[in-house]
């Protein structure tokens, strides 16, 4: 069922948190917002990266993979499954970018599936 009973769509909670690149200050963000709450009745958590080219997180154009590990990591204490996702771009295939970019092997430390949204079903 989509959305999950009791799960109202449409509320956007933002947080920033301020700090040096690391899973510190994701985590802190995190605790700023009720995600528990948010995510209460769903089974699966679906992290949008975005690779738009193969270039890694300095260029400051794809997700860096310390902040999905960070939310990776958050999302343990809750019954849901973790993947990373994203669909190919014009120039850009994600399968590609998953490798260039430490996302794949990040992911693969931690269990969680890579999924390239293009070949989903």
């Amino acid at each position: 069922m989509y959305p999950p009973d009791g799960i109202a769509l449409g509320t956007s909670v933002v947080s920033i948190a301020k700090g040096k690149r690391g899973h510190a200050p994701v985590l802190k963000a995190l605790d700023l917002i009720d995600y528990e709450t948010a995510l209460a009745g769903w089974d699966r958590v679906l992290i949008k990266v975005n690779f738009i080219t193969v270039k890694t997180w300095e260029t400051g154009a794809t997700t860096d993979p310390i902040v999905v590990e960070a939310i990776i990591k958050k999302l343990r204490n809750l019954a849901v499954e973790v993947y990373v996702v994203e669909s190919d771009a014009t120039m850009t295939s994600a399968d590609k970018a998953f490798r260039a970019t430490g996302m794949r092997d990040m992911c693969e430390r931690n269990g969680v599936e890579c999924i390239n949204l293009r070949y989903a079903s």
